[in-house]
């Protein structure tokens, strides 16, 4: 059964003794429990969250912000209008430097990008004009910590092959967004994703409910680290192991918590880590999509 982000942080301070009132030591297990997750994640390529964001070309600028929370650009494309085609990055400053010493020349779409600093990727050559929603960026982004509680009872209803989310309770909130929720009267025990807010009594869910319509039925609504349920006792551990190791200064015990977490992390890296069952597609060495406007005469190839 899947745990809330409430659930994990709760079982495991009572696990340690910690009573209700001791906010520090509570806050110690939510940190570690948003850690484990990370640290499972990455152990299968899975730490980051692949996001896209377009933007507009703007006439004679080359570098572009990327999002804040952008731990690093994979791919961008450019949109001409009929084609989005990606376009090659360049990994060596040397070569970008060289690059942007050759005359510069009236051409409307980009055709090599390069990331400058932590924040910054840079299109060249230069765009001579303005291009709106042109620049597509995929980057990886941060894994958002896991901090709000659960929100219980809350009477919902959703229809058949809708994504609408409705209450009379006017108890919804902005801050649902990202969250899940599920049933808790034995009609539906699936957990599904709200991705909209339009007002305290509306929601939008990711996909359409294919189920029975549910009438004002009771919910659960929290946060749900995103790995298999069978996995999520493995963030206890990781959260145990600090405990014991840094707080109370157990270290066989602390040891014991540590080995539970990294025989479950290899049996999830084992089970989603590999090309076919994780989410992380890695791009065929050396393989390069047609650009079908390079520029002649000068040679962008690899």
């Amino acid at each position: 059964m899947a745990q809330t982000f409430t659930q994990l942080y709760t079982e495991t301070y009572q696990g340690c003794g910690i009573p209700s009132s001791d906010s520090t030591n509570i806050n110690l297990i939510k940190r570690n429990i948003n850690t484990g997750l990370k640290r499972m994640k990455s152990a299968a390529m899975q730490y980051y969250t692949r996001k896209e964001k377009t933007a507009n070309l703007a006439e004679g600028q080359q570098y572009y912000t990327l999002d804040v929370d952008s731990i690093r650009p994979r791919q961008v494309r450019i949109n001409n209008g009929s084609l989005i085609f990606p376009i090659p990055n360049v990994e060596s400053e040397t070569e970008w430097n060289s690059l942007n010493i050759i005359p510069q020349f009236a051409v409307f779409y980009p055709q090599r990008w390069f990331v400058r600093g932590p924040n910054e990727i840079g299109v060249w050559p230069i765009p001579s004009t303005a291009l709106p929603n042109a620049l597509i960026v995929a980057y990886d982004s941060r894994l958002q910590d896991m901090y709000l509680d659960d929100v219980v009872s809350i009477p919902i209803t959703v229809t058949q092959n809708s994504t609408a989310v409705t209450t009379t309770t006017g108890q919804f909130t902005p801050q649902m967004v990202g969250m899940k929720f599920t049933f808790t009267d034995g009609s539906d025990g699936q957990w599904y994703t709200i991705v909209g807010y339009n007002n305290d009594n509306s929601l939008v869910m990711e996909n359409y409910y294919q189920n029975t319509t549910q009438t004002s039925s009771a919910t659960l609504i929290g946060s749900v680290p995103d790995i298999p349920e069978e996995f999520h006792p493995a963030l206890q551990d990781y959260a145990f192991w600090r405990y014991y190791k840094t707080q109370r200064g157990q270290a066989a015990r602390a040891n014991d918590f540590m080995n539970d977490f990294l025989t479950a992390r290899e049996e999830y890296v084992g089970t989603f880590g590999d090309k076919e069952s994780s989410q992380v597609i890695l791009p065929r060495t050396n393989f390069l999509a047609y650009n079908p406007l390079l520029v002649p005469p000068i040679n962008l190839g690899s």
